[in-house]
């Protein structure tokens, strides 16, 4: 999925220590993510063109072995805009856009199936997401019950039960055979959270028990047992509706229902949450602080995000032992150590996660490029 850095506001508001930013219209939610230049929305539109395979390396060696380096897979002369829905899945990169459902293999290969029935919208700020689960991918509109699944195999639709909620996605993450899915709590006209799961045997939806408190900007995470939400209630002018400006936390499980962690120990008006392998929560905001709760039950301050400071809603890729925080730029936190470290990107480019290596499909020239980049975490 698209997460915009730059919101959909006709302007920009200067900010100081903790002005508002104008919020985006999905908070947070897992999968491709668009990093783009403060005030550019890079806008994606998909030619027929066949990719072109990488250039041959040298004599024996396999593209993308070396961690920490970007190596090109593969490149076509078409355009990349924004609206496009694009997730990494086992075979290569797919993309969903308003005519065409398009996979740009690994391999340099490329094959097409038919368009999302659930409209994509050219430009920035689409309501649609996809989420990849093994060789399907779960296709929602924030706006729409209805829930679509793509076979990557065979590149076909199959419509699944209705969803029972719908709203602005706060975030989405996979717990054993269920998807859950996290609404915002809206700005005007209500203040619930309500959480909503798809059982991936069945193909049927059930209502949840919703968030004790609504979220109206924040992240969704898991450590594969317990969910975890976090954020602040925030109202139409981007006020946090609180006394405190910390996001409040949460976590449920089926079994043990919510349970209130404690609050954030960072600014609230734009942050996310991930979970990291041998350090706990990981917790950052757009102004580059960072904390994590680990095992003791407390919050401890880290070393902030190295990177440039820029406005942006706050996004992070799970990855086995760390998390990549993505902004205006990139960087990889190593939950072992408990350290940052900076990723070299291009200016305007999607990114996901697979298998632990980094996916880059970056418009350069006019050509899109799909890079990837092993990920070396330190022991």
């Amino acid at each position: 999925p698209l997460v915009e850095d730059v919101p959909p506001s006709p302007e920009w508001h200067e900010l100081g220590a903790v002005t508002p930013i104008e919020p985006k219209q999905r908070p947070d939610f897992p999968g491709w993510t668009i990093a783009v230049s403060v005030a550019v929305v890079v806008v994606l539109v998909f030619s027929i063109m066949n990719l072109l395979p990488m250039t041959d390396g040298p004599a024996g060696s396999t593209p993308g072995d070396t961690p920490g380096e970007w190596s090109l897979l593969a490149e076509t002369p078409m355009n990349v805009y924004g609206g496009s829905e694009v997730v990494a899945i086992d075979t290569g990169a797919l993309i969903l856009q308003a005519d065409a459902t398009t996979l740009l293999t690994y391999e340099g290969t490329r094959s097409e199936g038919e368009p999302s029935p659930l409209p994509i919208q050219p430009g920035c700020c689409g309501s649609v997401m996809a989420i990849p689960i093994d060789e399907r991918v779960v296709v929602i509109d924030a706006y729409q019950p209805n829930t679509w699944i793509l076979d990557t195999g065979t590149m076909t639709w199959n419509e699944v039960e209705n969803r029972p909620s719908t709203g602005d996605i706060l975030g989405t993450t996979l717990i054993g055979n269920e998807l859950y899915v996290v609404t915002a709590a809206p700005r005007v006209g209500g203040s619930a959270s309500p959480v909503v799961v798809l059982d991936l045997m069945s193909w049927t939806w059930r209502l949840n028990e919703e968030v004790p408190s609504g979220i109206s900007v924040g992240g969704v995470a898991t450590d594969g047992e317990w969910l975890f939400v976090a954020g602040t209630r925030q109202g139409p002018n981007n006020n946090i509706l609180s006394t405190s400006r910390e996001p409040l936390v949460y976590r449920y499980s089926p079994s043990s229902g919510w349970e209130q962690l404690p609050d954030v120990p960072l600014d609230g008006q734009a942050s996310t949450i991930d979970w990291v392998e041998g350090a706990g929560l990981l917790a950052w905001n757009y102004e580059l602080e960072a904390a994590v709760l680990g095992s003791s039950g407390e919050w401890r301050h880290l070393d902030g995000v190295p990177m440039d400071f820029s406005e942006c809603y706050p996004h992070s890729l799970q990855v086995e032992g760390g998390s990549i925080a993505v902004c205006r730029s990139l960087a990889l936190f190593d939950g072992r150590t408990e350290s940052w470290a900076s990723i070299e990107t291009t200016t305007a480019a999607w990114y996901d996660t697979h298998d632990n290596v980094l996916y880059e499909l970056a418009l350069v020239d006019g050509t899109t490029r799909l890079s990837r980049y092993p990920l070396q975490l330190r022991g």
